[in-house]
């Protein structure tokens, strides 16, 4: 019973690379940030945020996970960490108050261009916004998602190309990273030599076919999203 739940860890572990290069964007966070993290829970990013003295509140619209989320700061004595229970359309919070909005896997949920909107209103100028969300373009990934859709929220959508680009009605600049095309072929061959040797090679011609300039990009899995600029 136990030996899905390891294959879908394993096969978030083995592609990292889409994770790394969002924390890395999280890493340039400075220190007196004001951070405002949409979507909240035991797994929020503002824990480590609040380890280095950020500033982040944390905000859903479910209680159940800001109450978890609100444990954990308290377990791992984050004083610097909020939480709240708040639609991300529709933030109960004053003009130009954060420095940077940051999400994972939460555009998917949300009507999109009213968060946009609230982001670019809450964010001082010179503000940033960084997300991390799936890619809705690719039609084997999507027909994985239609057959596995009792593990899905009933709400969620991977978002396109056009609702990225929404975001520049609201922000000058939108910087778009994909990740993982053809390494996700390595996935069931796991974490032995062959499959290293594989993926190694798959994630080289993905750097290729992933390249800003070319339109296989949005058939990716995994987009990490910089805004910058917000006109509100």
């Amino acid at each position: 019973m136990t030996a899905p739940v390891r294959s879908r860890a394993q096969f978030y572990e083995d592609l990292g690379n889409a994770s790394q290069a969002f924390h890395a964007l999280i890493d340039t966070i400075p220190g007196d940030a004001e951070v405002l993290e949409l979507g909240c829970g035991a797994d929020a990013l503002a824990f480590d945020l609040a380890a280095r003295g950020v500033g982040v509140l944390g905000v859903s619209t479910d209680i159940d996970d800001v109450e978890r989320a609100r444990h954990e700061a308290e377990r791992r004595e984050l004083s610097t960490a909020r939480f709240a229970e708040m639609a991300p359309e529709t933030l109960l919070l004053p003009d130009a108050c954060c420095d940077v909005v940051v999400g994972v896997s939460s555009l998917h949920r949300l009507d999109i261009a009213r968060t946009y909107a609230e982001m670019a209103r809450v964010l001082r100028p010179g503000g940033r916004g960084m997300l991390l969300e799936a890619l809705g373009h690719n039609p084997v990934i999507n027909a994985y998602r239609r057959r596995t859709l009792h593990r899905r929220d009933r709400f969620e959508h991977p978002i396109r190309r056009d609702e990225i680009d929404l975001a520049r009605r609201w922000f000058d600049s939108v910087r778009v990273e994909t990740h993982h095309l053809l390494d996700l072929a390595a996935v069931p061959v796991g974490d032995h030599l062959a499959g290293r040797a594989a993926r190694s090679v798959l994630r080289g011609a993905d750097r290729l076919l992933l390249r800003p300039s070319s339109p296989l990009r949005w058939h990716a899995w995994i987009a990490v999203v910089e805004l910058e600029g917000p006109r509100p």
